[in-house]
C-alpha cells in the first residue's frame, strides 16, 4: 500500500533522473563533436574544450546555489 505522502515521490525521482541525464548529456555530449565545433568556428580544439570546461564550471558553481535562492518564489504563480 502506498502512503499518501509518497504518491508524488515516483514522479519526483523520474523528473530528477531525467534532469540529471539532460545536464550530463549537454556537458559531455559535446566532447564527441568538439573537433567539428572547433573547425566550424575556426578555433583550436583546445579553445573549444575551454568553452566546454567553463560551461561545466558555471553549472557546478551555480547548482548548489540557485535552488535555495529560488525556493522563495512560488512555482504555481
Amino acid at each position: 500500500m502506498v502512503h499518501s505522502e509518497n504518491k508524488g515521490m515516483g514522479f519526483f525521482f523520474l523528473t530528477l533522473t531525467f534532469g540529471v541525464f539532460a545536464l550530463l548529456s549537454m556537458e559531455l555530449g559535446i566532447m564527441g563533436v568538439l573537433p567539428i565545433v572547433a573547425e566550424k568556428y575556426d578555433i583550436s580544439v583546445a579553445d573549444a574544450g575551454w568553452a566546454v570546461s567553463i560551461f561545466a564550471l558555471i553549472v557546478a558553481i551555480t547548482a548548489p546555489i540557485l535552488p535555495p535562492l529560488m525556493t522563495r518564489y512560488d512555482a504555481k504563480r
